[in-house]
């Protein structure tokens, strides 16, 4: 789970933004796909480094011809999780949010810069 103070810093900018920690923490330990399902129905694209499990569901959602409310991906390495790098967190979905804002979101999968 990413931490809540990137959903609060970018509020600041403006930002419609949530996070499972700080507002939805009844998510917190539930299945992945429940997750996907939860934040489709809230319309709300989610923003995950566990590509492992996420990308299989986007796949299915595609094969099902199902449709999500976005997934943005980033990758590990080039943003940990940490305390120390949640102003990276901020910065790269602040940079993609600047990018996507009108953008439709369904069925959406992209990549962090």
């Amino acid at each position: 789970m990413l931490d809540h103070q990137i959903a609060v810093q970018l509020r600041q900018r403006g930002w419609d933004v949530e996070s499972i920690q700080g507002d939805h923490s009844e998510l917190m330990g539930v299945e992945d796909a429940m997750v996907l399902e939860r934040a489709t129905a809230m319309g709300r694209s989610l923003v995950t480094d566990n590509v492992r499990h996420f990308m299989p569901l986007h796949e299915r959602y595609l094969s099902e011809h199902r449709t999500h409310a976005g997934l943005v991906f980033a990758d590990s390495r080039s943003y940990p999780r940490s305390k120390r790098t949640i102003g990276l967190w901020v910065q790269g979905l602040a940079a993609n949010l600047d990018s996507h804002a009108t953008a439709e979101t369904a069925n959406l999968c992209i990549w962090l810069p």
